[in-house]
């Protein structure tokens, strides 16, 4: 069987390449799902596609700020979030590259540094030690004490003696559902602004919600710095956060470049794939190529030929069927007993 060669337009990139026999069914090009790759990689293969390829069709750049380094740290943004249909960086189900170009138009183009200052600002401290103080009045003791977290001096209520955090870290009056996110807060600007308060890559230091810790080697991934377990325990969380350096969204993304690069282009693909075609095989029988991995050695048509029984006279198919059933007759043959039935019935026409 000779191997046959079509030309096909990717759906992502629009690139021109080669699909041969048994790969007809490719919708994209080599560089945006590469070939022997492990099964389970490949939707993560086409997905990063797909986000090269809107973010070079939408300028290449962060909107607001003209960050360009990594693909990895730029993202959609959706203008109007009522006109949002689904999510371009959810791991859902891979759809048309025109769904995505459509979603894509409602959005602009921002890196995550501007994105985190859209979505989540940096909060504002409540209320400070000498607001609450004054909120206090009478009822505050003449004793003052040190806040675990900035080690500042407050002045505790009456019946407050328990309190371990002054009351810009955990405001006076506020419900204790929401206490825990004011802690857990004033942990994290309390421990940047302990490790310099900016990125030690770019020095970006306009919002606290921007940076994170990133830890410097494979030791220090054993101890993560998590916001929920330090509040039991601040100097573990220095302890932590000395082996890790501060970065920012853009700088995190750049480090870890979750987005697949291109593993191998077009031409270094197909000329792989010709590597692995080209030593045909022919038909033990006949002679006529057959494909590589062929495991029989023969051709379709001399496969059947061989396959195919030997068909009995209809006066012999009768004979046996008075003693035997249709499965005994078929058995016999290497046939089902539909076949059988077949057989009697193209007879019988």
């Amino acid at each position: 069987m000779d191997m046959v060669e079509i030309i096909r337009q990717c759906e992502i990139c629009s690139a021109n390449y080669t699909v041969r026999s048994g790969g007809f069914s490719r919708r994209y090009c080599y560089e945006c799902s590469p070939i022997n790759i492990p099964r389970s990689e490949i939707a993560s293969y086409i997905r990063s596609a797909i986000k090269r390829q809107l973010i070079s069709e939408f300028g290449g750049k962060c909107k607001q700020c003209g960050y360009n380094k990594s693909v990895a740290a730029l993202v959609f943004h959706h203008i109007n979030p009522a006109e949002k249909d689904f999510n371009l960086s959810s791991n859902g189900k891979i759809l048309s590259m025109s769904q995505y170009r459509a979603e894509a138009s409602k959005c602009e183009l921002l890196c995550f540094n501007c994105h985190t200052d859209i979505h989540a600002p940096e909060r504002p401290i409540l209320q400070t030690n000498e607001e609450a103080h004054i909120l206090l009045g009478a009822k505050r003791t003449e004793e003052s004490k040190k806040c675990i977290i900035c080690s500042s001096a407050f002045y505790m209520s009456k019946r407050g003696h328990a309190r371990k955090y002054c009351y810009e870290c955990a405001p006076y009056g506020i419900k204790r559902s929401a206490a825990i996110n004011y802690i857990i807060n004033a942990i994290n600007r309390q421990i940047i602004s302990e490790n310099g308060g900016r990125c030690t890559i770019c020095n970006f230091d306009k919002n606290r919600n921007v940076l994170r810790f990133h830890h410097a080697g494979e030791d220090a991934k054993k101890e993560r710095v998590k916001a929920g377990t330090l509040i039991k325990d601040i100097s573990l969380c220095r302890l932590k956060a000395e082996k890790c350096i501060l970065l920012c969204t853009n700088c995190y993304a750049e480090t870890h470049e979750h987005v697949r690069v291109v593993s191998c282009t077009n031409a270094e693909a197909e000329s792989q794939i010709q590597k692995y075609t080209s030593k045909q095989r022919q038909c033990e029988t006949c002679g006529s190529n057959i494909e590589r991995k062929n495991k029989t050695g023969l051709c379709r048509k001399c496969l059947n030929h061989l396959l195919r029984a030997e068909r009995p006279s209809k006066e012999t198919l009768l004979k046996q069927l008075k003693t035997q059933t249709f499965v005994a007759v078929g058995k016999k043959y290497g046939v089902a007993d539909n076949t059988i039935r077949k057989w009697i019935r193209q007879y019988d026409t």
